[in-house]
């Protein structure tokens, strides 16, 4: 089974968006056809954004907070220390951190100006990818099946 961390970027249109890939997504783990991996910090920033800009995303949220078995990382201190510089937004350094230290398949985000690098990707070990690319990767898989 896929192991795909989601960030908050990828998170909120999930939340909003019954007919988005990213909202797919969730249900492919809802359905145990993926893993997909968060950290504290993409649960309390997906809260903050929905709370600030789109509130009435919040009931999807908490429920699928609720009945996704998401697994949860959390990165030391010695692990954000060692993915300082991998990306040039500091505020990436936990995201980029949590996918290196939970071993993803992929890491899926809309980060594209500060996540989708070769840098990135090499040091998590997986590509980067939009829930779309990710989305059209599990249906060509299950096709095959």
């Amino acid at each position: 089974m896929r192991r795909i961390f989601i960030d908050s970027s990828t998170f909120v249109p999930a939340a909003y968006s019954e007919r988005s890939p990213a909202r797919a997504l969730l249900t492919a783990a809802q359905n145990q056809q993926v893993t997909l991996i968060i950290s504290p910090l993409v649960l309390s920033e997906t809260e903050r954004a929905l709370r600030n800009k789109l509130p009435q995303a919040l009931p999807y949220f908490e429920y699928a907070v609720s009945i996704i078995p998401f697994e949860r990382v959390q990165p030391t201190a010695k692990d954000l220390a060692q993915a300082e510089g991998v990306t040039i937004d500091p505020f990436d350094v936990p995201i980029v951190a949590a996918a290196k230290i939970a071993k993803v398949d992929a890491l899926v985000s809309y980060n594209i100006k500060h996540l989708f690098t070769k840098q990135v990707s090499d040091y998590i070990g997986a590509p980067v990818l939009t829930d779309a690319q990710m989305m059209r990767l599990i249906r060509e898989e299950q096709s095959k099946k």
